[in-house]
């Protein structure tokens, strides 16, 4: 007999994730399964935004859309590599975890109003990073504020 599951909503799917992608972070644990958990969080709030027609004026999709194919692809290779192996990315530095999160944490801002005292805990302290992720991201993107 085929047994029901309960239903799990996106929102709870998306900060599940999240916010295991940030205790990762803060115990300094495997950073492949914390980009990986980071860009699937991403990637569902993302799909609240399109399906609740909010546009995201400053999401690192948007940004990325104005760089280079070959930054582009060096931001996307290791989401591709740490989910399926292939291919094989040109580079990685743990920043880019990072800056996926910090647009996950917008991304639930913008959806919610509000971000958990784990993301928030995560801005704060990522704070540091900031002048060095603006050279990636660029200034003022993916605040939490």
């Amino acid at each position: 007999m085929l047994r029901e599951y309960p239903n799990i909503p996106q929102e709870q799917v998306a900060i599940g994730q999240l916010e295991t992608a940030i205790e990762l972070w803060f115990h300094k644990k495997d950073m492949a399964s914390i980009h990986t958990l980071a860009s699937a969080a991403q990637g569902v709030l993302e799909n609240i935004a399109r399906e609740r027609k909010i546009d995201r004026e400053q999401s690192l999709e948007k940004y990325l859309k104005t760089k280079s194919q070959f930054f582009q692809d060096y931001m996307r290779y290791p989401r591709n590599y740490f989910k399926h192996g292939n291919p094989k990315p040109r580079g990685y530095h743990p920043r880019h975890a990072e800056i996926v999160i910090m647009d996950a944490i917008a991304t639930w801002n913008d959806l919610f109003g509000r971000v958990s005292p784990l993301n928030g805990g995560f801005s704060y302290l990522y704070c540091p990073y900031r002048q060095k992720a603006d050279a990636l991201y660029g200034p003022n993107q993916g605040n939490a504020s």
